[in-house]
Parts: structure tokens; sequence; C-alpha cells
């Protein structure tokens, strides 16, 4: 019977690599139904269900499995990453030392532990346990991009983005295709530099602040944005050209991204510059005048529940769609969905539609996203690149962040730095949105009313 079991298993690891997980799934079952105890098929099913965002049933495999090998040192690391992704952080934390004491000199496994302590709000611990370990031979990348990402959390930019350079040696992102050297501080006058995308496209939006900093060093910079971003920034006075893919034989001396210019900025300045503010084009706007003509009195209100799937923490910064459209309920509100993806199969399938109108579904690009953003009163939307676009519009929005949020937001507070009309609404409870939006709509509830006293009057 053994035999088979780990017959069983082994042909399950084998599809497992293979990415055919429902097939993984279902020999690692056999092999459960004559073992119901092997630890390493539980969490082999565990590692599956976590690939597949079934967190929760990724975690109670692997308290099974751990309970029965709790020495098992590849289970632990599976636990302990399970643990992490359901907000248990100090339950991974602990794990996380036990893992240390095998491996004492581990970098990947020391930036782990801290990331967990900051995580679970201990940061003075974690910062004094990454200042222990940068002080060693040869700190890792992991290491420094883990200390770079708590000091930026904290605010402490100059610091933060210096080691948030660790990012690329950390294999977090790759380095850009380009022959040309990067921008690291070098005299620009009269240098021509491409100013690339980096990581997300709210990241984008929000890092082209840094654009007047290269000009104002004499610099002519060339703006390579994704195609979705195009027309919502071609007229950016602060590039002087905003461009798909850089131009043959221009002539570039460097290479530089919205993520590496702080580093030179904040060496030099501790204020954080405003945002650039794009303009839609005009047929973006009279489209999203055809959207809005028939709301004039009532408090528009645009909203985004779900993020882009290929977002490594999308399922935990993402809520169900029906959480937003109760906002709905609220008098004098109408809402709009300015959501474009795969969640719209279910919002449309059971009729939200109706109340929450589906504007974004027929967008062109971020031009249209970003003129709906305009015709609207307020935004209520997740961590997205919609609560960027609408911080740098000067509109309204209230961000709604997950338990876990971008360094960006810091660890606490209703304000960030970045944009002066953002408001952070924290999800306290992993995955439990119930709190976050009983404040959203209580607060809705108030501007909607004051709203309608404004025209009554």
């Amino acid at each position: 019977m053994a035999d088979l079991v780990k017959s069983l298993r082994q042909a399950g690891i084998a599809k497992h690599k293979a990415g055919e997980f429902k097939a993984a799934l279902a020999l690692y079952a056999r092999a459960m139904a004559f073992a119901p105890d092997d630890a390493e098929t539980l969490t082999n099913m565990g590692v599956i269900l976590r690939q597949t965002k079934q967190f929760h049933e990724a975690l109670a495999l692997q308290r099974r499995a751990i309970g029965i090998a709790p020495e098992n040192r590849a289970i632990r690391v599976n636990c302990a990453n399970i643990l992490e992704d359901t907000g248990h952080h100090d339950e991974a934390a602990d794990l996380r030392r036990s893992l240390l004491e095998d491996e004492p000199n581990s970098s990947p496994n020391q930036a782990l532990l801290a990331r967990s302590l900051r995580n679970a709000g201990r940061v003075d611990e974690a910062r004094a346990l990454l200042d222990t370990y940068l002080a060693g031979d040869d700190p890792g990348p992991e290491l420094r991009l883990e200390h770079g990402i708590l000091q930026l959390s904290c605010g402490h930019y100059a610091e933060g983005f210096r080691h948030y350079l660790a990012r690329r040696e950390a294999k977090l992102v790759d380095l850009p295709e380009v022959n040309l050297p990067r921008w690291t501080g070098q005299p620009l006058k009269e240098k021509r530099v491409l100013f690339l995308p980096e990581q997300g496209m709210g990241d984008t939006i929000n890092f082209v602040r840094f654009l007047p900093y290269l000009k104002e060093r004499g610099a002519e910079v060339h703006l390579i944005t994704r195609p979705p971003m195009h027309r919502l920034l071609q007229t950016l006075p602060e590039a002087d050209a905003v461009l798909s893919e850089p131009v043959k034989g221009a002539g570039y001396h460097y290479w530089t991204s919205g993520l590496d210019v702080p580093v030179d900025y904040f060496h030099f300045r501790d204020d954080v510059p405003p945002p650039l503010r794009p303009t839609p084009p005009q047929d973006s706007r009279k489209r999203a005048g055809m959207f809005t003509a028939a709301h004039a009195d009532r408090f528009k209100v645009g909203c985004v529940w779900h993020g882009a799937e290929g977002y490594d923490r999308n399922a935990m910064r993402s809520m169900p769609h029906g959480l937003m459209r109760e906002l709905a309920e609220v008098p004098g509100v109408q809402l709009f969905s300015l959501y474009k993806g795969p969640a719209l199969d279910a919002y449309l399938a059971d009729g939200s539609a109706a109340t929450m109108l589906d504007t974004a579904s027929t967008d062109r690009d971020l031009a249209d996203c970003g003129a709906m953003i305009e015709a609207m009163d307020l935004i209520v939307t997740i961590d997205t690149v919609t609560a960027h676009i609408a911080g740098a519009l000067g509109k309204p929005v209230w961000n709604l962040l997950h338990w876990e949020p971008f360094w960006l937001y810091g660890p606490r507070g209703d304000t960030t730095p970045w944009y002066d009309t953002m408001r952070l609404f924290r999800q306290t409870t992993p995955f439990d949105w119930s709190d976050v939006m009983a404040e959203v709509r209580r607060d809705l509830t108030k501007l909607a009313a004051e709203f309608a006293r404004e025209r009554s009057t």
C-alpha cells in the first residue's frame, strides 16, 4: 500500500510540475483515499490550492500537514507561505524563525521573517532585525529590498528608494531591454533620457510626477507608455515626447524609470512632488457625457471592485461586486461601474448592471476611464489604476485597502502624501470587507445628502 501511495503522489507531483493542477489534484486525492494522513500529499494539495487562489482551503490542508509532520521543513515553508497570504502574520513569523534556526545565514529567509513582522504591525522589531542582518557579511538583495519596502512604508523615502533598487537583483522586476546606461545622478544638461514604465499602470500614473525633476536638471525626456495609457498621457507638457516605444537613432544617453528617479530626488529633497494631471481627450469626454447626461441630479459614484488578474495580490485586494452594488441603496446616489475585465461576467449575470451602470466594458483605453472619472462626483475603488488616475485628476477618491496594502499608503491613517484628494479605508480583518463597506456607506449617505441640499437651494 505504501508503494501505491508513493507512486500516486509522484505521479501527482509530475502533473503538478507540468502545471496540470486538475490532474495533479485527482492523483493526490487517490493517494489520500489510501493514506488520509500522508503529510506530503496534504501539503502538495495545499500548494496547488494556494496557486489557484483557494486560500482558506489551502490553509486548512497545510495546518493538517504540519500537525502530522511538524519537523518537515518543506511543510513548514508551505504553511508559513499560506499563513502569510491569509493574514496570520504572527504565526507565519514563528514558523519563519524556526526555519532560520536550520539556515541562520539565509538572506531570503531573514527577509521573509522581517516581512512577516512588518505585516503583523511589529515594525520596530522588523527594523531591528533588518539592521542586524544588513550589518552582516554580504547581505542578499532580498534583505535590502525588504529594508527598502519597510522604510518606504514608514515615509523614509531617501533610504527606502535607495534600498528598493535591490528589486531587480532580487528578481522582483527585470531590467529593461535597452542598450543604454541607467541614470544614477549624472549631469543631465542637454542629455536625452528614456523614462520607462515599470510594474503596474497605476505605478506609471503615480511616478510620472518625477518627470519635472529631470527637466529641471536639463534633460530632454521621452516618456514610454503602454498602449492603454498612451492617449491619457500623450498631452503631458512635462514630457518632450510620449511614445509607445523608443525612437531608433534618437541618440538617447540614459534610461530611467519612475521608481529610480526618486533615489536622486529624495537625496536632495524631502517633499513629495504633486502628481501630474493628465488631460483626457475630447472624444473621451464626449463619450463620458453621454453616459452621465441623464443623471445630473444624482450624486455620481464611479466604482471598481476587482483588479487586474496578473497582480499576485489581486485576490486579496478585490471584493465581490455585490458589496459595491449595495451602495446603490443610498438615497440620491447613482453608481457607475468603471471596471473592465473577467469579473464582469458575474456582475452582468446577476443584473447588477441595472443599478451599477456599466460604462467601462466598452472602454477603448484609460483615456476613456479618465474621462469617466472626471464626470463623477466621487470614486470608490479598491487599490488599482483607477485610484491613481482619480488622484492624479484631483477627483475625490475613496481607496479601499486590503489588510496588507502597498507601501505607498503606510501602515495606518486615512491620508497619503502622494494624493491630496485620496481618503484611505483600511480593512482590519483579512478577506472581510464588512466594516469597510459599512463605513463607506455611512459617509456616502452624508455626502449624498449634502449634495441634495446644495442642489435644492
